[in-house]
């Protein structure tokens, strides 16, 4: 027996344009269409029940918040507050995620609901009626053999009369859906391959934002590099740099080519400054726990080596020789002694690897040269990395996949990140962008933030 918690069925796009505008509404229309609700803007948070001649009216349910949940069986479905893909003649499309939880399997499924509804405009008026409201697709990646089953279901609590809301709402939904748009469109795009260092070694990569910026330190022949997250001084008077790494120095003559060998002994001008350095170091450790120390490194012949660039690039970085592991039912391997996402296909033994959302290929992971590679052009063994991969995570970045990593987010609006979603049409590169900003896995494998200490 299927049971209903939270209605599904107060109407998913009416609500979905109320939460996407704050212009107002059009006066009063000089007539009412069939189950009108005549809203004002802002919604008062509870409403009153409107009168009828010689009785009051029931009050209207409350609007609850999204996202709205129903149980189906022993399952809890939650759908999250949908979103307007296009509005085209007389038809309107939306899409909304979906989470999917049993009360015996904890483990949450996502999905995505398409539906369309058939329009008609009363300009005088300045109303819409909402009309033939109908399921077009539901998509379940991890459950694909019970999606007729869903697809049924939420076609069961959708109202089955026609729905009124203000044309005002809708046009204003849809012009910030052009603006978004627009602004995608003037985005410029640059794919271009960063360096990338391949290492088997403990490695250590240090970026300048451009050419080095300095100020003076004091009254020291020290000065101090700007635009860098490391701690990098120069001794104006010896021309010797210093990067401080874990609680000690390293030194170079030349900052990008090196190299860079153990300080035992410091100018007296920086004493003070490794002191201070040190002192915060300490206060961030974990009580018990020991400073890592660079001359214990030095000793143990586990000193870092030091890569500096001021241009992009990145550093990877595997603990030995690499050692790859298939991904089963797909023509790939992935590299497991490392943080960072390294792949091979075993078919034409190219790499791939998988930087800020973006995929680059080559035939040699040692020397490049590397290429951009569009998400479109993968080979199709990664749209079928299973969820329980421990490589699942480059999903977000596969198009046509909903990674179960990427989660919805429950800020006051309720709304779900694109990131969960396959995209829509005319949402595609939003999809496809934001998915990549959030569920893209961080890795000090393939770390490029600069920091030394």
């Amino acid at each position: 027996m299927v049971v209903i918690t939270l209605p599904l069925c107060i109407g998913f796009i009416l609500l979905s344009v109320y939460a996407q505008t704050s212009l107002p509404d059009h006066p009063q229309p000089q007539q009412s269409l069939p189950d009108s609700p005549k809203p004002q803007f802002p919604l008062p948070e509870h409403p009153k029940p409107q009168p009828s001649a010689g009785a009051a009216k029931a009050a209207e349910p409350v609007d609850e918040p999204w996202p709205r949940k129903a149980t189906r069986g022993d399952e809890t479905i939650t759908m999250y507050q949908p979103q307007m893909e296009s509005w085209e003649g007389n038809e309107l499309r939306a899409y909304a995620a979906l989470a999917v939880v049993g009360k015996t399997n904890k483990t949450t499924k996502y999905g995505v609901v398409w539906y369309a509804a058939r329009t008609e405009v009363d300009k005088v008026n300045r109303q819409v009626t909402l009309e033939e409201l109908q399921i077009t697709k539901v998509k379940f990646p991890a459950m694909e053999s019970k999606e007729a089953e869903y697809q049924t279901f939420l076609q069961s609590k959708l109202p089955g009369k026609s729905k009124v809301i203000a044309l005002d709402r809708l046009e204003a939904a849809m012009a910030t859906l052009d603006s978004e748009q627009a602004d995608i469109k003037a985005l410029p795009v640059n794919n271009d391959p960063p360096k990338v260092i391949f290492t088997t070694k403990p490695s250590l990569l240090v970026l300048v934002d451009g050419p080095p910026r300095f100020r003076d330190v004091g009254a020291t022949d020290l000065q101090l590099m700007l635009n860098t997250r490391a701690v990098i001084l120069l001794d104006t008077k010896k021309k010797l740099y210093y990067l401080n790494v874990m609680d000690g120095w390293l030194q170079a003559t030349d900052l990008v080519a090196g190299p860079w060998s153990y300080v035992s002994k410091i100018p007296d001008d920086m004493k003070e400054i490794t002191k201070g350095i040190q002192e915060r170091q300490q206060s961030k450790t974990p009580e018990g726990t020991p400073v890592q120390s660079l001359k214990e490194a030095k000793k143990d012949g586990k000193i870092p080596a030091i890569y500096v660039s001021v241009n992009p690039t990145e550093l990877l970085v595997t603990e030995g020789s690499p050692k790859f592991e298939p991904i089963p039912h797909t023509e790939l391997e992935y590299v497991k002694n490392t943080t960072a996402n390294i792949f091979r296909s075993t078919g034409s033994h190219e790499y791939y690897i998988l930087i800020a959302g973006r995929w680059f290929r080559s035939q040699s992971l040692e020397s490049g040269p590397w290429e951009f590679v569009d998400g479109k052009s993968l080979p199709k063994g990664f749209a079928e990395i299973p969820e329980n991969s421990p490589k699942a995570g480059v999903l977000a970045s596969v198009p046509g996949t909903v990674p179960g990593l990427s989660k919805p987010t429950t800020a006051a609006s309720q709304r779900w990140p694109r990131s969960c979603c396959p995209a829509p049409s005319r949402s595609t590169r939003v999809v496809e962008r934001t998915a990549r900003a959030v569920a893209a896995p961080p890795g000090p494998a393939s770390s490029s933030t600069g920091r030394a200490t």
